[in-house]
């Protein structure tokens, strides 16, 4: 508000800010007071630093996974993209999955139900770790077929 208020802007209260209903009134009005208080008066500040840290790390993963995806991705195209799996295992698991999520949103392929789970079963079908086909979250069926793997929306 005190910055809205030196810019001359007005701003609106929404009822539902103060709904404990919410989560993130609950995180906002009940538990970073409680850990502010009770454990680092700064937490604000360090959490924005965390996320300033996360961020810039995700920039990195992002440039590699681009780098990735152009050595690994052979075709992309609405109806199919194709991976060359024969050098992917030199990668470490957890950038294979980012790897494979980017591919995702390129595709614009459905992400809402794509858990965790989901991205390493994907990650160790690439790596040959599991069966060689299956049906993803947003009916995108990838299967593993000598050195590629295809993922092709049905």
């Amino acid at each position: 508000r005190e910055y809205l208020q030196a810019c001359g802007q007005s701003y609106c209260s929404d009822a539902t800010n103060w709904d404990p209903g919410y989560t993130r009134n609950r995180i906002r009005h009940q538990l970073l007071p409680q850990l502010s208080q009770e454990y680092n008066p700064e937490i604000v500040e360090s959490l924005l630093r965390l996320g300033r840290t996360a961020a810039e790390s995700q920039e990195v993963i992002d440039w590699q996974v681009n780098c990735w995806s152009d050595r690994f991705v052979t075709r992309a195209d609405p109806a199919c993209v194709e991976i060359d799996v024969t050098t992917t295992d030199e990668l470490p698991r957890h950038l294979i999955r980012q790897l494979l999520v980017d591919i995702w949103q390129r595709q614009g392929w459905p992400l809402r139900d794509m858990g965790y789970e989901q991205w390493d079963a994907l990650a160790a079908m690439l790596l040959g770790q599991e069966p060689a086909a299956r049906v993803f979250p947003g009916k995108v069926r990838v299967s593993r077929r000598g050195t590629k793997l295809y993922c092709e929306p049905t």
